[in-house]
Protein backbone atom coordinates (compact mmCIF):
# COMPACT_ATOMS: atom_id res chain seq x y z
CA UNK A 1 0.00 0.00 0.00
CA UNK A 2 1.40 3.16 -0.90
CA UNK A 3 2.47 5.66 1.80
CA UNK A 4 0.91 8.83 2.31
CA UNK A 5 2.73 12.05 2.22
CA UNK A 6 2.74 12.48 6.08
CA UNK A 7 3.52 8.42 6.65
CA UNK A 8 6.37 9.16 4.36
CA UNK A 9 7.66 11.91 5.72
CA UNK A 10 7.71 10.07 9.03
CA UNK A 11 9.87 7.22 7.40
CA UNK A 12 12.30 9.38 5.77
CA UNK A 13 12.94 12.02 8.17
CA UNK A 14 11.97 14.57 5.73
CA UNK A 15 10.20 17.14 7.99
CA UNK A 16 13.25 16.24 11.22
CA UNK A 17 14.30 19.67 11.86
CA UNK A 18 12.80 21.50 9.28
CA UNK A 19 10.59 24.50 10.11
CA UNK A 20 7.98 25.53 7.25
CA UNK A 21 5.27 26.91 7.51
CA UNK A 22 3.13 24.85 5.14
CA UNK A 23 3.94 21.64 6.33
CA UNK A 24 1.04 19.72 4.93
CA UNK A 25 2.28 20.93 1.03
CA UNK A 26 5.43 19.91 2.06
CA UNK A 27 5.22 16.90 2.56
CA UNK A 28 2.78 16.63 -0.77
CA UNK A 29 5.93 18.10 -2.99
CA UNK A 30 8.62 15.88 -1.29
CA UNK A 31 6.63 12.78 -2.09
CA UNK A 32 5.04 13.50 -5.01
CA UNK A 33 6.60 16.03 -6.94
CA UNK A 34 10.43 15.35 -6.08
CA UNK A 35 10.96 11.34 -4.91
CA UNK A 36 8.40 10.16 -7.44
CA UNK A 37 9.31 12.05 -10.36
CA UNK A 38 10.55 8.84 -11.93
CA UNK A 39 7.80 7.07 -11.95
CA UNK A 40 5.23 9.91 -12.40
CA UNK A 41 7.06 12.88 -13.85
CA UNK A 42 6.64 16.13 -12.80
CA UNK A 43 8.11 20.41 -13.22
CA UNK A 44 10.38 19.36 -10.70
CA UNK A 45 13.54 17.58 -10.76
CA UNK A 46 15.20 14.65 -8.88
CA UNK A 47 16.34 16.60 -5.71
CA UNK A 48 18.04 15.16 -2.48
CA UNK A 49 16.50 16.54 0.29
CA UNK A 50 18.63 19.69 1.29
CA UNK A 51 17.93 20.60 -2.27
CA UNK A 52 14.41 20.44 -1.93
CA UNK A 53 14.19 22.10 1.23
CA UNK A 54 16.03 25.05 -0.32
CA UNK A 55 13.37 24.49 -3.08
CA UNK A 56 10.91 24.58 -0.74
CA UNK A 57 11.54 27.60 0.85
CA UNK A 58 11.55 29.38 -1.90
CA UNK A 59 8.65 28.16 -3.07
CA UNK A 60 7.47 29.88 0.16
CA UNK A 61 9.07 33.16 -0.38
CA UNK A 62 8.17 33.27 -4.20
CA UNK A 63 4.70 32.40 -3.99
CA UNK A 64 3.13 31.57 -0.79
CA UNK A 65 3.99 34.98 0.71
CA UNK A 66 2.85 36.68 -2.69
CA UNK A 67 -0.57 34.91 -3.82
CA UNK A 68 -3.74 33.79 -1.85
CA UNK A 69 -4.56 30.98 -3.94
CA UNK A 70 -3.03 28.91 -6.51
CA UNK A 71 -5.09 28.67 -10.02
CA UNK A 72 -4.32 26.35 -12.80
CA UNK A 73 -5.64 26.07 -16.69
CA UNK A 74 -5.96 22.63 -17.49
CA UNK A 75 -8.14 20.75 -20.29
CA UNK A 76 -9.16 17.86 -18.81
CA UNK A 77 -12.45 15.79 -19.48
CA UNK A 78 -15.73 16.43 -18.36
CA UNK A 79 -14.55 19.88 -16.37
CA UNK A 80 -14.64 23.21 -16.26
CA UNK A 81 -10.54 23.87 -17.25
CA UNK A 82 -10.05 25.38 -13.94
CA UNK A 83 -8.37 24.01 -10.92
CA UNK A 84 -6.97 24.71 -7.22
CA UNK A 85 -4.01 23.51 -7.15
CA UNK A 86 -1.80 23.42 -3.66
CA UNK A 87 1.04 24.94 -4.95
CA UNK A 88 2.67 26.07 -8.30
CA UNK A 89 3.95 23.24 -10.48
CA UNK A 90 2.45 20.77 -7.88
CA UNK A 91 1.65 17.04 -9.78
CA UNK A 92 -1.63 16.86 -7.61
CA UNK A 93 -4.25 19.20 -9.81
CA UNK A 94 -6.47 19.76 -6.54
CA UNK A 95 -10.11 20.17 -7.13
CA UNK A 96 -11.90 21.48 -10.00
CA UNK A 97 -13.14 24.66 -9.60
CA UNK A 98 -16.54 25.95 -11.53
CA UNK A 99 -16.96 29.31 -13.12
CA UNK A 100 -19.99 31.08 -10.98
CA UNK A 101 -17.04 30.35 -8.19
CA UNK A 102 -14.86 32.94 -9.81
CA UNK A 103 -15.67 36.91 -10.80
CA UNK A 104 -15.29 35.65 -14.60
CA UNK A 105 -17.20 37.95 -17.53
CA UNK A 106 -19.75 35.68 -18.94
CA UNK A 107 -17.70 35.87 -22.58
CA UNK A 108 -14.52 33.97 -20.74
CA UNK A 109 -16.79 31.66 -19.52
CA UNK A 110 -18.14 30.99 -22.92
CA UNK A 111 -14.74 30.44 -24.23
CA UNK A 112 -13.64 27.91 -21.14
CA UNK A 113 -16.37 26.21 -22.14
CA UNK A 114 -15.88 26.28 -25.89
CA UNK A 115 -12.24 25.28 -24.96
CA UNK A 116 -13.11 22.24 -23.00
CA UNK A 117 -15.87 21.03 -25.16
CA UNK A 118 -13.05 20.87 -27.91
CA UNK A 119 -10.91 18.84 -25.61
CA UNK A 120 -13.99 16.45 -24.61
CA UNK A 121 -15.02 15.68 -28.12
CA UNK A 122 -11.26 15.27 -29.21
CA UNK A 123 -10.10 11.84 -30.53
CA UNK A 124 -6.84 10.77 -28.85
CA UNK A 125 -6.66 7.34 -30.69
CA UNK A 126 -6.69 9.65 -33.98
CA UNK A 127 -3.33 11.22 -35.00
CA UNK A 128 -3.82 14.68 -36.24
CA UNK A 129 -7.51 14.81 -35.75
CA UNK A 130 -6.55 17.41 -32.54
CA UNK A 131 -4.41 20.34 -32.97
CA UNK A 132 -2.85 20.06 -29.66
CA UNK A 133 -0.28 23.20 -29.86
CA UNK A 134 -3.27 25.41 -31.23
CA UNK A 135 -5.01 23.72 -28.18
CA UNK A 136 -2.49 24.77 -25.84
CA UNK A 137 -2.12 28.15 -27.27
CA UNK A 138 -5.59 29.14 -26.50
CA UNK A 139 -5.44 27.51 -22.78
CA UNK A 140 -2.39 30.50 -22.61
CA UNK A 141 -4.73 33.02 -23.73
CA UNK A 142 -7.71 31.39 -21.51
CA UNK A 143 -4.73 31.66 -18.41
CA UNK A 144 -4.07 35.21 -19.19
CA UNK A 145 -7.24 36.41 -19.30
CA UNK A 146 -8.42 34.36 -16.46
CA UNK A 147 -5.23 36.17 -13.67
CA UNK A 148 -6.52 39.37 -15.15
CA UNK A 149 -10.25 38.78 -14.11
CA UNK A 150 -8.88 36.91 -10.91
CA UNK A 151 -6.67 39.83 -9.55
CA UNK A 152 -2.85 39.95 -8.94
CA UNK A 153 -3.31 37.93 -5.46
CA UNK A 154 -4.14 34.87 -7.36
CA UNK A 155 -1.47 32.94 -8.98
CA UNK A 156 -2.25 31.36 -12.52
CA UNK A 157 -0.37 28.86 -14.35
CA UNK A 158 -1.20 26.74 -17.50
CA UNK A 159 0.48 23.87 -18.90
CA UNK A 160 1.88 22.84 -15.73
CA UNK A 161 4.47 25.96 -15.55
CA UNK A 162 5.39 27.45 -12.81
CA UNK A 163 4.83 31.49 -13.81
CA UNK A 164 5.56 34.12 -11.71
CA UNK A 165 3.57 36.97 -12.50
CA UNK A 166 4.78 40.05 -11.25
CA UNK A 167 4.37 43.19 -13.16
CA UNK A 168 5.58 45.95 -11.06
CA UNK A 169 9.10 44.08 -10.86
CA UNK A 170 11.14 45.69 -13.79
CA UNK A 171 12.57 43.20 -16.99
CA UNK A 172 15.77 42.72 -16.56
CA UNK A 173 18.68 43.54 -19.33
CA UNK A 174 19.06 40.17 -20.28
CA UNK A 175 16.64 37.96 -20.04
CA UNK A 176 19.66 34.61 -21.13
CA UNK A 177 21.37 35.51 -17.85
CA UNK A 178 18.14 36.29 -15.50
CA UNK A 179 17.58 35.00 -12.27
CA UNK A 180 14.33 33.68 -11.11
CA UNK A 181 13.73 36.22 -8.87
CA UNK A 182 14.44 39.45 -11.42
CA UNK A 183 11.89 38.26 -13.75
CA UNK A 184 8.54 39.31 -14.26
CA UNK A 185 7.09 36.48 -15.87
CA UNK A 186 9.25 33.44 -15.41
CA UNK A 187 8.66 29.44 -15.49
CA UNK A 188 11.26 27.29 -14.50
CA UNK A 189 11.30 23.02 -15.10
CA UNK A 190 9.01 22.55 -17.92
CA UNK A 191 11.74 20.21 -18.91
CA UNK A 192 14.74 19.23 -17.58
CA UNK A 193 17.71 16.77 -17.69
CA UNK A 194 17.87 16.60 -13.77
CA UNK A 195 19.54 19.49 -11.43
CA UNK A 196 23.14 20.67 -11.80
CA UNK A 197 25.89 22.86 -11.17
CA UNK A 198 24.12 26.90 -10.46
CA UNK A 199 27.63 28.89 -11.54
CA UNK A 200 27.69 29.93 -15.06
CA UNK A 201 31.75 29.56 -14.75
CA UNK A 202 30.86 25.57 -14.52
CA UNK A 203 29.34 25.70 -17.92
CA UNK A 204 31.88 27.97 -19.52
CA UNK A 205 34.26 25.30 -18.19
CA UNK A 206 32.88 22.64 -19.74
CA UNK A 207 32.68 24.88 -22.67
CA UNK A 208 29.01 23.48 -23.64
CA UNK A 209 25.96 24.91 -22.80
CA UNK A 210 22.88 22.28 -21.03
CA UNK A 211 21.03 20.73 -23.94
CA UNK A 212 17.68 18.50 -23.40
CA UNK A 213 17.60 15.12 -24.95
CA UNK A 214 15.99 16.12 -27.90
CA UNK A 215 18.97 18.37 -28.47
CA UNK A 216 17.23 21.93 -27.83
CA UNK A 217 19.51 24.37 -26.13
CA UNK A 218 17.90 24.85 -22.66
CA UNK A 219 18.53 28.36 -20.61
CA UNK A 220 18.77 27.38 -17.17
CA UNK A 221 17.17 29.26 -14.17
CA UNK A 222 19.17 29.52 -10.19
CA UNK A 223 16.65 29.80 -7.42
CA UNK A 224 17.96 29.40 -3.91
CA UNK A 225 20.94 27.21 -4.80
CA UNK A 226 19.23 24.85 -7.07
CA UNK A 227 19.84 24.87 -10.68
CA UNK A 228 16.82 24.07 -13.23
CA UNK A 229 16.48 24.33 -16.59
CA UNK A 230 13.63 26.75 -18.24
CA UNK A 231 11.41 27.66 -21.22
CA UNK A 232 12.00 31.30 -22.67
CA UNK A 233 7.82 30.73 -22.97
CA UNK A 234 5.60 33.64 -20.66
CA UNK A 235 2.48 35.26 -21.13
CA UNK A 236 2.55 37.76 -24.09
CA UNK A 237 5.75 38.98 -26.04
CA UNK A 238 8.39 40.11 -24.26
CA UNK A 239 9.02 44.36 -23.57
CA UNK A 240 11.39 45.62 -25.61
CA UNK A 241 14.89 45.56 -24.68
CA UNK A 242 15.81 48.89 -22.77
Amino acid sequence: MSLSPEQFAAKTGASEGFITAHPKEWMMFRKQDVCENDEFPTCFPRLSLGEARRMWLALEEHFFARFDDFLRVWSEWGSSGIWSVPYPGSRSAGGMINYQHLPLPIDLVDRFRAWQQEYDEHEPWVPGKFDSDQHARVGDELARDLRVCVGPQVYVEHRELVVQACDSVPWPRSRRAARLEDSPLVLFAIEHDGPGPALKKQLKRAHKEPKSRHGKRRKRGVISGCAFYREEHCFGPPPPAP
